[in-house]
Order: C-alpha cells, then sequence, then structure tokens
C-alpha cells in the first residue's frame, strides 16, 4: 500500500527528466509535519536527548479547533503553520513548493536549530545518524551531505524513479550490482527484493562512505547475501585518485578534479569488474559513477558478452561523461549496445522510448535501462 501511494504521489509530481524530480518536489504541508517528526525520532534515538514536545513554545491566538482535545495544547499542524507562514514571509515563497536546498536550510536549519539546540549541540559533535528504512533495514547517513543522505533524512527514500525501476524488474533470488554505492540505499533495497536466495555485490570506492554502507549492511543484518567492496572499478587494475569536488554531496566524488587544488583526495584501489565476478551469473546492474561508465564497462567486456546478460540501469550525466571518458551520452549507448542491448529512457519507474540518436537525450541528468536484445 505504501508503494501504490508513493506511486500516485511520484506520478502526479513527476516529470520528463530527472532533474526536475529532484528540484521541483511539491511539498504538503503534512509532509514537511511528518518529516520534521521523524526528524525529532531520529536524533532523540540516536543522542538520547530529551525534546520539546512541541516546536513551538509560545504560541497564542490558537482557537479551539487547534488544540488537542487531551492535552489541550497545540496540536503539531498548527504549530508548524504559524512557524512556516513565518518563514514564508521572510523568504517569499510558499514552503510547501521550495527547492531541496531552501527546503533544508529553513527547515533543519531554522527549526532544527531554533527548537533543539541541545541535540544540535550534540549534531555538532558527530556527522552520522542511523535512519530507519525499507522493512526493518537501518541506514546510516552523513547530516552534512545535502543530497542523498538528506533525502534518506526526510524522505525515507531516494531516487523515486529508479527505485520504482528497480522494484519492477529485480525478481527474488537474483544477482544485483550495486556499482557506486554511495552509503547504500539501493544495496538495502535489493537485499529486500532478491531475499536469502539472491546476492548484493556492493561496490564504493571512497572510504568514508564505504564504512556506512558497510555499518548498514551489518546493522541491517544483511550481511549473509551482501559482498561490499572498497574498490573502484575500471578498465585495469591498480590505483586511482579520486577527489571531493563538493564536500556537500560525497556522491559527486569524481576522478576528474573540478574542486581545484585544496579538494580532498584519495588513492584508492582500482579492479577490473570481470576479474571480481569470473564466471558469476549477474541479473541486474545499477551503475552511478559519475561519468566514469564507460570505464567500468570496458573492465567488464566477458560479463557484457555472456549468453545470459545483466539488465543494466545506468545514470547519464552528459558533462561528466564528458570530462571523465571524453564521449558523448550516445556514444555510450552505441558501446552498450554493440554487446547485444537496447537503450530506453526510464521516466516515472518505467521504461520508455527507445534512445536512437543524440536528441534523445536533453543536457540534464537522466537515466536510462540497457535491456538485452
Amino acid at each position: 500500500m505504501k508503494f501504490i501511494k508513493n506511486l500516485l504521489r511520484f506520478k502526479k509530481e513527476g516529470s520528463h527528466n530527472r532533474s526536475s524530480i529532484s528540484n521541483e518536489i511539491q511539498i504538503p504541508l503534512e509532509k514537511i509535519e511528518q518529516s520534521i517528526q521523524r526528524i525529532r525520532t531520529i536524533l532523540q534515538a540516536n543522542f538520547q536527548q530529551k525534546l520539546r514536545p512541541h516546536p513551538c513554545p509560545s504560541l497564542k491566538n490558537i482557537n479551539a479547533s487547534q488544540l488537542n482535545h487531551k492535552t489541550k495544547e497545540p496540536t503539531m499542524s498548527s504549530a508548524y503553520s504559524i512557524h512556516f507562514n513565518k518563514l514564508k514571509s521572510q523568504i517569499g515563497t510558499d514552503l510547501t513548493k521550495i527547492s531541496p536546498d531552501e527546503f533544508y536550510h529553513h527547515v533543519i536549519n531554522n527549526i532544527t536549530e531554533k527548537y533543539f539546540p541541545a541535540v544540535v549541540l550534540e549534531i555538532k559533535n558527530t556527522n552520522y545518524v542511523a535512519v530507519p528504512v525499507l522493512n526493518n533495514k537501518k541506514i546510516w547517513v552523513n547530516l552534512f551531505d545535502q543530497h542523498v543522505s538528506r533525502n534518506l533524512l526526510l524522505a525515507h527514500e531516494w531516487e523515486l524513479n529508479e527505485t520504482f525501476f528497480v522494484k519492477k524488474y529485480l525478481k527474488s533470488n537474483q544477482t544485483f550490482l550495486d556499482i557506486g554505492a554511495n552509503i547504500g540505499w539501493f544495496t538495502l533495497l535489493a537485499s529486500e527484493i532478491v531475499g536469502d536466495g539472491g546476492n548484493v555485490i556492493s561496490f564504493e570506492p571512497r572510504p568514508d562512505l564505504f564504512r556506512l554502507l558497510k555499518k548498514s549492511i551489518v546493522e541491517s543484518n544483511i550481511y549473509s547475501i551482501t559482498e561490499p567492496h572498497n574498490v573502484a572499478l575500471g578498465e585495469s587494475s591498480g590505483h586511482i585518485k579520486i577527489f571531493d569536488i563538493d564536500p556537500k554531496n560525497p556522491g559527486a566524488t569524481s576522478i576528474f578534479n573540478t574542486g581545484g587544488a585544496d579538494v580532498t583526495e584519495w588513492n584508492v584501489p582500482m579492479k577490473k569488474l570481470d576479474d571480481i565476478i569470473h564466471e558469476r551469473p549477474v541479473d541486474f546492474i545499477k551503475i552511478d559513477v559519475e561519468g566514469a561508465e564507460l570505464l567500468v564497462f570496458k573492465g567488464a567486456t566477458s560479463l557484457l558478452s555472456n549468453q545470459k546478460k545483466p539488465i543494466i540501469m545506468s545514470e547519464i550525466n552528459p558533462q561528466q561523461l564528458k570530462n571523465v571518458s571524453g564521449i558523448k551520452p550516445i556514444e555510450y549507448v552505441e558501446y552498450i549496445n554493440s554487446f547485444g542491448y537496447i537503450c530506453h529512457l526510464i521516466d516515472s519507474g518505467e521504461k520508455q522510448q527507445e534512445i536512437l540518436s543524440t536528441h534523445d537525450f536533453g543536457n540534464d541528468i537522466s537515466s536510462v535501462a540497457f535491456f538485452p536484445r
């Protein structure tokens, strides 16, 4: 039932490209209320802090309909309404239609710091909390990551378009590869779908993200079917430098340094996917490696040449493909297609039109699916 509700919400909010999905989500007031209540619960569980029972400690002129009939105190909805109206007048915009950055700034900073100062003090001493997701899973998030972690903290989920696609096409007892696993959303999601008879093999080269990934695997009790690798994948074996080009978005870590001389960098091991998988059957590959997708698959020619080919769900970031792999999106598509695939756009969690030319792409980041012919 939750999946159906999410799907209906997704279709209602939906758009034709992924950037508009992530940047223009309509957030009802009730959703904001639920999200903030969720933040309070998570922070309380992690830091054992006693929070204020209401987000607004001094509310005046509340009518009877806005009072809890048992406690005679202001309801959560009325408290949030008054506070959000105050914020609305400050920023001049409807808080149910704000961008993710505005949402983060005004909901997290204004409300958390104003009403939960003891908790914020604790947050300043640590970067990480555990968030309950899916069915009895736990994912560790970075409180200063304004992208993957922020969405999981507030909305319980990440990348609805791709999430619904995985739910539709991944089956029980299959083997799933999560290439560019980040903190592990798709690893946890896939483990839930494939079950005890399946396997999830995850790859994340960045050391701090890998620690969170591994911790989430252990605490979600899926270590028996999960195989995490702290390596980069490429067309050869050795070592490679990766760069933290956007501290607010660890998922943007890249082998192409656009951040200048002061960025954090790591020298990490690199392996060919074929050398790790060997002859093991693979049913589904999710790949999101910031423009290095072509390099990964050049190290996986044996896997792509197998008679039983996996479905591939891939991000396509035109600028990053150009920076990292030196190619256009259509060239990447043509390379994978040469192994016996057909490429389709993914929208609303469904397979859409076949990709035939450069005109089928915009300049935005998009998700595609490669299906065996």
